[in-house]
């Protein structure tokens, strides 16, 4: 496999410098297309400008898809595990280091006011919460999860077997208090419903 082409300082494909060469520049958003589908074929007459989504079309189609799995189990089996080698390594910690301070680590600790949509408290919240994070705490965010009914879902009533409406995480196992009664009655005499 032969050295990327360098232009305007960067290291790029062949197809994408072949173009650029014999065309101008690639309009954003666009991606150069192997006419033939040949990769190997760089010849201008065997390459067309693209829109990106359209692009992708072209080259998910059902070979790819039925060689997916394999291609996946590949990358699982050798690229993978260097992958991690590499972030473990003191190189790829150095990486993360520089390019963590870049970008997240210069606003770490900036914080943005912001007022709580349960209890109305004005709170600091990371400048990372501007767009998400609407609860002053924890208990806010549970309450605002029960009143507006989240975490709902369909059970199915012990006795009676009629659906109900409750909390994921709620214990109760009767749809009424009628069959409530019941299943108490039916357990203070030593029996177990189910």
């Amino acid at each position: 496999m032969s050295a990327k082409p360098i232009y305007n300082g960067k290291r790029i494909n062949l197809h994408r410098y072949v173009w650029i060469i014999n065309k101008g520049d690639i309009p954003k958003g666009f991606d150069v297309h192997h006419k033939d589908a040949n990769k190997d074929n760089n010849d201008i007459s065997n390459l067309m400008l693209l829109p990106g989504g359209k692009h992708s079309k072209y080259h998910i189609n059902k070979e790819m898809l039925e060689h997916y799995d394999e291609r996946k189990n590949r990358f699982i089996k050798f690229a993978h595990p260097e992958a991690i080698k590499w972030h473990k390594s003191s190189v790829g910690r150095e990486w993360h280091k520089k390019h963590w301070k870049a970008s997240i680590g210069m606003h770490i600790n900036e914080t943005i006011k912001k007022v709580c949509v349960v209890c109305g408290t004005e709170y600091d919240a990371p400048i990372s919460h501007k767009e998400k994070g609407m609860y002053c705490s924890n208990k806010c965010k549970s309450k605002y999860r029960r009143d507006n009914k989240l975490d709902h879902i369909k059970k199915k009533c012990v006795v009676c077997g009629e659906s109900f409406m409750d909390s994921k995480y709620g214990k109760r196992k009767t749809c009424s208090q009628d069959c409530k009664i019941k299943l108490f009655l039916y357990n203070r005499d030593g029996k177990e419903w189910w």
